[in-house]
């Protein structure tokens, strides 16, 4: 448990153990009460000993219930005294949760930063066909989706000064974002821009496979598109269309510049002229604001 306040704490890891405890003896069923539902109490696997397999807590001895209620469970707590920011207890979860398959930070950030905005954030990340169907199906699995859905909405508030940074880093960042707004949600008026920013940005490049990749080449010999969707470059250009829908026009001269302003930018890295924000130090204020500045050369 992490303390969070005066005689005021956090459950870090084991809620899903506790939960699970708590709909038994209650008789609920082990995916918990529902309101207007006829209630199947859990029972126990029958593989277990056969004096308590397959029985709901109800059905148990009373030696049994006795054991089960007065067995008590070790709690570890903990509080983080300095820097002024969420790292301890994202460390701490990531440490205990070392199953087979790793969560990622998008997953984890799910769990500890649960709330109205984590809610809002899963139900309209999904909401969108077009912007699912940027995704690889394993991505999708891994909630990459969602954490460029929430880069969008957080990065273009960082640009704007409307949300002040701790520290640097893309999952620092949006650790602090979403333990900050937890509160809060995402509106379906933001939504509504953010389905038509998608929809123009198909529009700008014709394909999909085009959409916010890296481009290679120059006029003279042509430009090619190369690589996976670059979410640093998405979070950018959905951001500032979102804000600027109704005076974004003449798509293809949109889509030439933004072939002729991406291939300057890597070959400017090559040259060692200016670092690419779209894929070195991401996750400093500096890059952030550079992306933007970029994509506002290619929109206008």
């Amino acid at each position: 448990m992490l303390e969070v306040g005066n005689s005021e704490y956090e459950l870090v890891d084991g809620y899903q153990r506790l939960t699970t405890l708590v709909n038994y003896v209650k008789g609920y069923p082990w995916s918990g009460k529902k309101d207007g539902k006829r209630l199947s109490p859990a029972k126990l696997s029958k593989k277990v000993s056969k004096e308590i397999a397959g029985k709901s807590f109800n059905d148990l001895d009373p030696e049994y219930q006795r054991i089960i209620k007065r067995s008590t469970i070790p709690l570890i707590e903990f509080k983080q005294l300095e820097p002024d920011n969420y790292n301890s207890k994202y460390l701490i979860f990531e440490r205990i949760n070392t199953g087979s398959e790793k969560l990622n930070p998008m997953q984890i950030r799910k769990s500890l930063a649960y709330g109205k905005f984590m809610s809002s954030l899963y139900k309209f990340a999904d909401k969108n066909n077009k912007f699912t169907d940027l995704f690889s199906s394993q991505s999708i699995k891994k909630d990459i989706h969602v954490e460029a859905f929430l880069r969008v909405y957080v990065m273009k508030q960082i640009f704007n000064k409307e949300f002040e940074l701790k520290e640097s880093g893309i999952i620092n960042i949006l650790n602090q974002f979403c333990e900050e707004n937890r509160d809060s949600e995402i509106t379906e008026d933001y939504f509504e821009k953010f389905e038509n920013a998608i929809e123009l940005i198909y529009k700008i490049f014709e394909s999909k496979n085009e959409i916010c990749r890296r481009v290679e080449g120059n006029e003279e010999v042509g430009f090619q598109f190369t690589g996976n969707l670059n979410i640093s470059i998405l979070e950018a250009m959905v951001g500032l269309i979102i804000e600027n829908l109704d005076s974004i026009n003449e798509l293809e001269k949109i889509k030439f510049r933004y072939k002729k302003v991406m291939s300057d930018t890597i070959r400017k890295a090559i040259e060692g002229i200016e670092s690419n924000p779209f894929s070195v130090s991401t996750g400093t204020i500096q890059a952030i604001e550079l992306r933007f500045e970029i994509c506002k050369k290619i929109l206008w």
